[in-house]
């Protein structure tokens, strides 16, 4: 009977141990940057910082304008964008769950020329 419960115990110890290992807790954050006419930017420096741990990463928007931030552990972010010829977007309090991909759409406005 000992032996039995033994095994038992070492069979659902490695079944649940499998479930947990196969599981993600991270999230993803994707998105387009576009400006006021709705076309693509690209090479736009987009930055997400981790409001509660001030982690930063930061990646470039390809050519039709997308950008992707994968494997970011879950928790409140914000979001920037910046290049040249625009205005910078901030958005703060953006919210990713765990196994969410959540899409942020970010607009940039064009920058107002200085006259001399």
């Amino acid at each position: 009977m000992k032996l039995y419960l033994l095994v038992m115990v070492a069979l659902l110890s490695t079944i649940t141990a499998t479930n947990v290992w196969g599981q993600a807790f991270t999230g993803t954050i994707t998105g387009l940057v576009q400006d006021p006419n709705a076309a693509a930017i690209p090479g736009v420096d987009v930055r997400i910082r981790n409001e509660a741990t001030n982690d930063v990463r930061n990646t470039k928007s390809g050519g039709d304008g997308a950008f992707i931030f994968s494997q970011i552990p879950p928790g409140k972010y914000e979001i920037s964008a910046e290049t040249q010829g625009f205005r910078r977007s901030l958005q703060t309090g953006v919210e990713l769950r765990v196994n969410q991909t959540l899409e942020v759409n970010l607009a940039l406005r064009w920058a107002r020329s200085v006259r001399p």
